[in-house]
């Protein structure tokens, strides 16, 4: 097909784009029109090349670790040269959820004469984890070369995530289609940014690398405040929003009942400690959606 929606991800965040993938083809009503895949970091050869090596993030040397959660971050930039940078490419992070929106309204939108329609992170950065592509705008998207760069440290990671240097032409996206941890009636993606607070992982060891907090007046840990008020720093908390918790578990027991995705997926990433351990309970109490 010309246009195709990517999810990436790794292995440890694979359930999550296996219920990306689910809402995405369950609530589009134009699936002749594009396919939904999933691209698994560590499945290419070139992010397998920078795997725990070291590059610059915000001038620091720092290793790229593969036991990150966020080690698929890079595939981001794969999607042109995978489809010969031909066509559309919709490309997502494995914690994002269509909101029973067809994403063929964003797919085959007008661009506005743009490469890439994306969201603002914040002043001349912008939002990778979702982004529209227009292929055949993005040749100099050459994932080989940016490897390079990168382990050669010509370039910084920060730069590149948030593409600060990109020469291509920018549209803004609509927050509505990278909605940051807010679920109600205008969201289209809904994105659980909010790594700490994702929904299937709650209680367990946190496995990302996390900014450490500045200290009270230079001496005191800020880490030791939010131990007493009961939230650990170091594991996974309970979602605020019940509804999102909600979301996530009432589709995941309707793909699970429509065998879209299997029991054993589900009791093998138990098993890995890449999902909470109580998914089932959670499940037996979820009304499917």
């Amino acid at each position: 097909m010309r246009h195709r929606v990517y999810i990436h991800t790794n292995r440890k965040q694979i359930l999550g784009a296996l219920v990306s993938k689910y809402t995405i083809e369950r609530y589009s009503k134009n699936l002749d029109k594009f396919s939904v895949n999933i691209l698994i970091a560590e499945e290419n050869p070139d992010i397998q090349r920078i795997l725990d090596k070291e590059i610059c993030i915000e001038g620091r040397k720092t290793v790229y670790a593969s036991d990150d959660l966020q080690s698929f971050t890079l595939a981001r930039f794969l999607p042109p040269s995978l489809m010969n940078f031909n066509g559309r490419a919709l490309v997502v992070d494995p914690d994002v959820f269509a909101t029973y929106t067809d994403v063929w309204d964003l797919l085959g939108s007008d661009m506005g004469g743009n490469a890439i329609l994306m969201k603002a992170h914040k002043p001349g950065q912008w939002a990778t984890s979702v982004m529209l592509l227009e292929n055949e705008r993005l040749a100099h998207w050459q994932f080989a070369q940016l490897i390079d760069a990168l382990l050669s440290q010509e370039i910084d990671y920060r730069d590149q995530m948030t593409l600060r240097d990109e020469s291509a032409q920018i549209g803004q996206l609509s927050e509505v289609w990278n909605s940051y941890d807010k679920l109600d009636r205008s969201t289209k993606l809904l994105h659980n940014t909010m790594r700490i607070t994702q929904p299937w992982k709650t209680g367990l060891v946190v496995d990302f690398r996390q900014k450490r907090l500045k200290p009270i007046l230079g001496v005191i840990p800020r880490e030791w405040l939010h131990i007493m008020a009961g939230r650990t720093p170091y594991r996974y908390r309970k979602h605020p929003d019940a509804n999102q918790i909600n979301f996530f578990f009432g589709h995941l027991k309707s793909a699970l009942l429509s065998n879209v995705i299997a029991q054993n997926v589900v009791q093998n990433e138990i098993d890995l400690r890449h999902i909470r351990a109580d998914a089932f309970k959670i499940l037996e109490k979820t009304r499917a959606l």
